[in-house]
Order: C-alpha cells, then structure tokens, then sequence
C-alpha cells in the first residue's frame, strides 16, 4: 500500500529521533516531536480510513528545527568566543538531552519507541521504517494510520522530558501489590493491595488522581480509606470524602474497625455552623454531596450579593456573611486528597454539584473518585468524571461529545460506533483501574422477570395516556426544530424538561396502585389552598397531613390491592416459605408506593412490620433502621427507595432483592442488586423484577432501559479488566 502524503515526513521524524541525526538541543528535539504529534490528525469529518496529513503544519516543524539547528551553532560559537568556562554549560545541556534519548529510544521491546501509543487500539510504533505491532498484528505504520478510525481524536507522542511520567502511568495496568499497610487491623485482598499501589502510583502522575472503577461490592471503600494513610497530620491540611447520605456510617465504622485506635481523627461534617478551626481538627472529613452543593450555592449568592453593592453602590437586602467552612476564598483549605464516593453523582457538568466538586478538586493534590457505575445513564456522563482528572485534552464538553457522539441527519444524538467506543474507552483506561467482580469468588445470583397483567381498562387508560405522551413529544420536537434558541448552559441552569412526561409518569404510577398518581398532586394542592381536586364529599382537609392520613385510611381493609401488589406479595410469600430467615430487600422508586407496601404486608396472610430506609428520615433513623434489619434475621423486611438506598450500603446479609419496577437506568438496577450480591455473601441470592405484560408506558421504559444498557456495557466491556490482563494505554502531553 502507497503512503498517503505526508507519511514520509513523520517516517523521516521517526528515524531521525532513532538515529540521532539532529542537534542535541531541546528545542530541535522538540521540534522533531512536534512534527510526529501535528501531522496526524483526525477527525468525524472526515471519511472513513482516511488520515489527513497537515502537511503545512509538518513543513512548519521542519523549518523551525533547521532554525533550531542553527540558532545552537551559533549560540555555542558565540559562548565560546566569550568564554571557555561556559563550556561546561553547554556540555551539561547536551548530556542532558543525550539521556532524554537514551530514556525515549532504549532498545527494549526490541528498539520500540517507549511510550508512543494511540487512543484506539494498542499499538507500538518501532523506530525508524519497523513496521507497527496492532493488536497483535504486525503491518506497515501507513498501514495503521489508513487503518484507524475518523473518530480518533489525534496521536498523542510524549515528549522525551514526559517519559519517566509515561513510563509510571502505563505501569497503572500492570501494578504490582504492596504489603500490608502497618496501620490496618484487617488484612485487604491482593486486588485492594493493587489498587492502593495503583493510587500512590497516579499521585506521582501529572494527572494526580485516579478513577478506581471496580465494580460494585467488592471493597472500594476500604481501599479508599487506606490511601488516606500517607495524609494524616498534615498543618492546616484536611481530607475530604464527598459521599451519599446512606454511606456516611459505613465510612465512619470503616475508619474504626479497618484500622488500629488513634490511626485516623475523623470528623462527620454536616452542620454549616462548624468552625474552620473545628474541622482542621480531624484528619478526614466526611460530608454529603448535598452539604457540599449547599456550601457551594451559599459562596456563590454572597459573592453575588457583594458584587451587586459594589456595582450599584447599595446592597438590594442585609447582606449576611454566611460560614464558608469549604470555599472561603481568604483561608482556602489545605486538601491534600479529595475522595469523591459513587462519583457518578457528579454526572451533569453544568450542576452546582459539579462545580463545587470541581472547585474541592482544584485545591486538592490528589483526587479518588469512586465509583462502580461508569455510566449512569447515557455514556457521555462520563466527561463530569474525567475533569477531575488533570493532563488530557478534553476540557470541554462540546469538544468531547464532537468526538464522540455521532449526529443522524436531522441532529439527533446516535449511540457511538465502534471507532468511537474504542478511542472513548481507551482514554478513561488512560486514568482507571476497574476490576470485575468476579476478583472476590461471590455465590450465585439469580435473576428473574415476573409479569403481571392489568385488567382490560387500566390498560386501556394507560395507552391512551401513552399516546397523548408522544403527541406531545411530537409537538416539542416540531417546534424545537423551527427554534434556534440553545438551552441555557452554565452552573444553576435549568433543568431540562421531557415534554409530556407528566403523563407517562401518571399512567406508569396507575400500573402500581389506582391512586397512587393522585396523592401527590392532592397533597400539592392542599399545600396551595387549592381544595377542588381533593374529591372528599364529607370534609375539605385542612392541610397536605389531613389529606395523606385520609389516604392511608382508604389503602387498609383491602385497598391496598392492585396487580402488582398482590405480584410482590406472591414472590415475597414464595421466598419466605423456602427461606423462612432470609432477608428481604424490596426497592421502589416512590415512597408512597412504599405505604401501599407496608399496609399490604401488614394486612396480608404474612402479617409482617416492615421497616423502611427512605429519604423521609434523618440520618440517625436510617442508621437505626439498618442495625435493626441487622438483627430481624428474616422476620422483617426492608422497604428502600431507590434514591435514598441504591448506592454505598453493604446489606450482605440479604439473601432477596425484590424491584418493583423497571427503573429507566439499568445501573440503578445493578446499584440495587449489589447491596446484597456483594463481599461477605455467604448465600445464592435471589433477583425478582416485576413488570406488567400489557403497558404501553412500561414498554417504553423497557426500552430506553435496553438501549442505554447496551451502549454503556459496550464500554465497560472495554474498561473493565482483571489484573492479569495485558492493557496498553494511550499518552498524552
């Protein structure tokens, strides 16, 4: 095959840097590099196994290495006119540079050119005219470049200066374990040990932070409380862990049982009152993402406020300093590690949740972002997570979507192909280590799909509103075509609102219980004074308690039924009689669907009390509710609402996961199933999922839950690896 244009200058760059034909100065050197790392470019524009050669950019190069070449003759002429002293100058510059290429060109991996790797694919360039090793087959390097995707960003070629750098970030795959911190009372599995050699490994990286992306249940947490070791007592310093609600006591009792007395000074921070001085006390403090987003708004509406007085020249209200514990600008904290646990939280760039934690990030030295749900809903998400991460080129959401996310011909987002999935998965191996569950041998799981039919008119009732749901999708989008106003972008923006999907969501609540989509909107009215919708002949309720009580009052003596109940109940029933101290986990996305649940259990044959984590309760009555479950050893079910209890706990002693629903995302799923298919589980556990067979607005939700799985297991496919396995990974400068 012929060389495209262009080839033979990158091929003359290569032999040159391997033969050593150019001045040993730095700025020939790096003129030589420039030429290898601006020729190839690549993008969706262009036609499929094409590279396109800048050719100007590539002659541009070459030029100012001849300039180079001679501004280096003439600056050593000139010095040893002056002085024959500064020779010595000049010759600890040019060793210095010979050790460059000593480093960039040594001859293992017979002669390969260390550190020269692309984002789709592993590839090892050889020096000179040797031929590219691809996947494990060999072909000619104008071979590889027509072979490669349009969709690669560009070849990234460290710089000699970077390569003890490129040589500790590729070691990330391949890491060797570290013994057994001193500190620990309890012994971390060789993947644990991997991963914390893994940690030290990146904080010693320009990119100072690492993904730790292993899967869900097999000791995350632990491995993040141990690579606070080398951080403690640290003046004026303090390390932050961002995590759910619901994970706080796991890391608080983490810190005590891992680890021997006075190892950690821990501190909970959940009151905005607590003093600078307070929190500097503690070597770790742990704090909610809702903490963190609060503080974050309350710096931002003060900053504001003083901005306007100074612009108006008076302040529109009394303008109060509020306590900035985390983002005062004047005594910014010392942070030398941020842990951000089940990172994907931080999902939406354009959230205040996002920005607070990108704000932490940049006062720390190093960041862990925990997390075993790479992509929880779409698999862009990702983009919020890689910022954290420092020394890639994608600062820009517009830029990394470009490259990507493919656009039909209408514009309409299209899921990634191959190219791209490749290129995309290849720069997050760049700065992840994730690891199958299968690290930790886990007893079996079983996972089943029930179904349920709903009588002829509700399914009736369900299609109709169906419908009128994609007739209102339908107007949207005719008139989002006609617009050319953007959504509005930035920290605090607006969130975006799916046409219609009120609609769907009643007709979706109606298949749980008929009056499940009423008392929400009841009680909202009741909180307005807006009594018309209540529909009580007897009394007009007087607040939103008055109209709950009296729908709870309807649900007992038999009002509880509906088809998925009576479902639920049939497969709890089931589970009990084989299994009769097993513990039940029952997930529901709707605290009130949790009522109809407790009722029903109450009432029915089993005669159960439930108990319920949900985000109704402080933060004490859930730690209560779960030492409780600890103890019920199967005489008492848990009732979890997806967002409260989905992600961080360890409930390894449940042997059943009941979902109630299909959940739009099938990672919330996954999230779910993990809190009892997890390290510690002695026993097979068992998954029910219940679904009607005959909803139209169900369907839908199957649907967009198939479609996003099967894009985002695409790259996870590709990211997650056991140890063993060999993974090259791409280099940027």
């Amino acid at each position: 095959m012929d060389s495209p244009d262009g080839i033979a200058d990158i091929q003359a760059a290569l032999q040159s840097l391997s033969t050593k034909q150019i001045s040993p100065t730095r700025g020939a050197h790096r003129a030589t590099l420039d030429t290898l790392r601006k020729s190839i470019v690549s993008g969706p524009g262009l036609a499929h196994n094409t590279i396109k050669i800048n050719k100007s950019r590539a002659k541009k190069a070459k030029k100012d290495a001849d300039d180079a070449r001679r501004d280096a003759r003439r600056d050593a002429d000139s010095e040893e006119d002056d002085s024959g002293t500064d020779d010595e100058g000049y010759q600890s510059e040019t060793e210095s540079v010979e050790e460059d290429y000593e480093h960039l060109m040594s001859d293992q991996d017979s002669g390969a050119l260390q550190g020269a790797e692309m984002q789709a694919g592993t590839i090892v360039l050889q020096n000179g005219n040797s031929p590219v090793v691809h996947n494990g087959v060999q072909m000619s390097f104008a071979d590889y470049l027509n072979s490669l995707s349009p969709h690669i960003v560009s070849v990234f070629i460290h710089d000699a200066r970077n390569s003890a750098d490129t040589s500790i970030q590729s070691s990330l795959h391949r890491p060797q374990p570290i013994l057994q911190p001193p500190e620990m009372c309890k012994s971390l599995h060789p993947h644990q040990l991997i991963a914390l050699r893994a940690i030290r490994t990146q904080s010693k990286t320009t990119s100072r932070a690492l993904i730790l992306g292993d899967e869900m249940g097999v000791g995350k947490t632990a491995v993040g409380m141990a690579s606070l070791l080398p951080y403690r007592n640290i003046p004026d310093g303090v390390c932050i862990v961002v995590a759910p609600v619901s994970t706080h006591a796991q890391w608080r009792n983490g810190f005590k049982t891992f680890f021997k007395k006075r190892t950690f000074k821990v501190q909970v921070l959940n009151d905005s009152e607590t003093s600078r001085s307070q929190v500097l006390e503690a070597d770790v403090v742990i704090m909610s993402y809702d903490f963190m987003r609060n503080q974050y708004t309350a710096a931002k509406k003060y900053r504001k406020a003083i901005a306007a007085f100074e612009d108006k020249g008076y302040a529109p209200k009394n303008i109060i300093r509020p306590n900035l514990i985390l983002f005062d600008e004047s005594a910014q904290l010392n942070i030398p590690c941020l842990i951000l646990d089940e990172a994907h939280n931080i999902r939406n760039p354009t959230s205040y949740s996002w920005h607070a934690a990108m704000t932490l990030r940049k006062r720390a030295t190093f960041a862990l972002l925990l997390t075993g749900t790479m992509f929880p809903n779409r698999y862009t998400d990702v983009y919020a997570v890689l910022r954290m991460v420092r020394g890639h080129p994608f600062t820009d959401e517009k830029v990394f979507k470009s490259h990507f996310t493919a656009k039909d011909s209408h514009g309409k987002e299209q899921p990634p192909d191959a190219g791209q999935i490749a290129a995309l998965t290849h720069i997050i191996k760049w700065c992840t280590l994730a690891r199958p569950a299968a690290v930790i041998p886990l007893p079996s799981l079983d996972r089943r799909l029930v179904t349920f039919r709903l009588d002829d008119e509700l399914a009736a009732e369900v299609q109709e509103a169906f419908k009128n749901y994609e007739i209102a999708v339908a107007k949207h989008n005719a008139k989002k075509k006609k617009s050319k106003k953007r959504a509005r972008q930035g920290p605090g923006g607006k969130k975006k609102v799916i046409p219609g999907f009120s609609i769907l969501n009643e007709a979706l609540q109606s298949t749980h219980h008929p009056t499940l989509a009423g008392i929400a909107k009841q009680m909202d009215d009741a909180r307005k004074g807006n009594a018309a919708s209540l529909e009580s002949e007897d009394t007009i309720p007087r607040s939103a308690q008055d109209v709950y009580n009296m729908w709870l009052d309807g649900l007992r003596g038999g009002g509880w039924h509906s088809p998925r109940v009576d479902k639920i109940l049939t497969e709890y029933g089931r589970f009990v009689d084989i299994r009769p101290d097993g513990n039940v986990l029952i997930f529901s996305e709707s605290v009130f669907f949790q009522d109809i649940l407790e009722i029903a259990l109450q009432e029915s044959d089993f005669k159960v009390e439930c108990l319920r984590f949900n985000g109704r309760q402080t933060i004490a009555q859930r730690e209560e509710v779960l030492e409780e479950f600890a103890r019920a050893n199967g005489t008492r079910p848990l009732l979890i609402s997806m967002g409260a209890g989905a992600e961080g706990l360890n409930l390894a002693f449940a042997n059943m996961v009941i979902l109630t629903e299909i959940f739009w995302c099938a990672a919330k799923e996954l999230q779910a199933i993990a809190r009892a298919h997890r390290q510690g589980q002695q026993y097979m556990v068992e998954v029910v999922q219940v679904t009607p067979q005959n909803s139209f607005a169900d369907d839908k939700k199957q649907r967009t839950n198939n479609a996003k799985s099967e894009q985002n297991m695409k790259l996870h496919a590709g990211i997650v690896k056991l140890d063993s396995d060999q993974v090259v990974i791409p280099v940027f400068q």
